[in-house]
């Protein structure tokens, strides 16, 4: 997901990032030797959405004369187009291209309002208008005759995985999913989370941050319950105690700053995010589930998410699960010359070798990879 905020302390913004997801294209071990000449074919496609959107894509196929297993890239939350940029890096392509390279056809689809795609900016669409997008794309795939309409996967990351979870609920002909640092917690959970640990970051006492983390609560609460006035008296009395939170002097605790700190998070983004459980949708996922967790994220660490997240698939009966925490790796699994950097080198990111083997040694049945192509 990418949820990008503005967030202050003693007037010092803070860039919060929630966000997308990520690819490469390394070798599985040994599919290096006789390697076949790549076919791989691509075509575009649009589809009707909800809300008179129009979502475009590409599908991409390994070859002809078959019908392939597919993966449907679903984005974080963001900004983004077929490709998913990130660190100016084209997570989505490079995913595209090492599946396909092993005998799985791939769609990627612009984000709605980005793109070829028609319809709002992601701060004012949901992740349930995400996954409204992603099934109708779905819809498309099974009538396409590239592909196998039984072997259908999500491939999702972070908020990718709220809206892949959303749709494998309801939907049992979903063959699996595969998840890359998705969260356990409910959205307001996560949210204030995030924050508080921010503010521990840059110094704060857990005296601090718990108090914060407290208001931050409250405040997902009110909004979530929203929309509400724009000058609603709930609004003020909540930025007053956010910011005395902060041990802000009262001097400086004016409506004029809790507006200027809190009040980007009431868009309709925000207020879905705030009130959803990804929990509830995750008890009702029946198909294999594979998971992927980063040792060193700071958005959606293991340590929080991991334990709730396969709660929620055991309280289902899903027993068909893989997890596990990848070490030395972020929330983006972005390497640069195979080495995780604390900050990324824009156009050079490439993602873990480690993540995409993991997630190709737990594919089976018509996911199971075949030797790669040269070309």
């Amino acid at each position: 997901m990418t949820v990008q905020a503005n967030f202050a302390r003693l007037g010092a913004l803070v860039m919060l990032a929630l966000a997308a997801s990520c690819a490469a294209g390394p070798h599985l071990p040994g599919f290096a030797e006789e390697m076949r000449p790549c076919d791989i074919r691509s075509r575009e496609f649009a589809v009707g959405s909800t809300d008179d959107v129009t979502i475009a894509g590409v599908l991409s196929t390994p070859g002809e004369g078959r019908r392939y297993p597919a993966l449907l890239l679903l984005h974080g939350n963001g900004p983004h187009d077929r490709d998913q940029m990130i660190s100016n890096s084209p997570m989505f392509r490079m995913i595209a291209d090492y599946f396909l390279r092993r005998g799985v056809a791939v769609v990627r689809y612009d984000r709605r309002g980005y793109g070829a795609s028609t319809g709002t900016d992601f701060e004012h669409h949901t992740t349930a208008d995400s996954a409204a997008d992603a099934r109708a794309v779905i819809e498309w795939m099974r009538a396409q005759p590239e592909l196998d309409p039984d072997e259908i996967a999500l491939f999702g990351h972070s908020e990718g995985a709220m809206t892949g979870a959303m749709i494998a609920a309801a939907d049992i002909e979903i063959a699996r999913l595969i998840f890359m640092s998705p969260p356990g917690l409910s959205g307001a959970e996560t949210w204030a989370n995030q924050l508080a640990a921010n503010l521990r970051r840059r110094g704060a006492s857990d005296e601090v941050a718990n108090a914060v983390h407290a208001v931050l609560l409250r405040y997902a609460a009110w909004v979530a319950a929203g929309p509400h006035p724009e000058d609603d008296p709930a609004f003020y009395e909540i930025g007053y105690d956010f910011l005395a939170a902060h041990d802000i002097p009262e001097a400086d605790n004016t409506p004029a700053f809790a507006r200027q700190l809190l009040s980007g998070y009431r868009v309709p983004w925000y207020r879905f995010f705030f009130g959803y459980d990804i929990a509830d949708d995750l008890r009702r996922v029946r198909r294999p589930v594979i998971a992927a967790f980063a040792e060193f994220d700071e958005n959606v660490p293991p340590k929080d998410h991991m334990a709730p997240f396969l709660a929620a698939l055991a309280e289902g009966g899903n027993i068909n699960v893989a997890a596990k925490i990848l070490p030395d790796e972020d929330h983006f699994f972005l390497r640069h010359n195979d080495e995780r950097l604390e900050k990324h080198v824009p156009g050079e990111m490439t993602v873990s070798q480690a993540l995409l083997d993991y997630v190709a040694a737990n594919l089976t049945g018509g996911f199971t990879p075949r030797k790669e192509c040269a070309g």
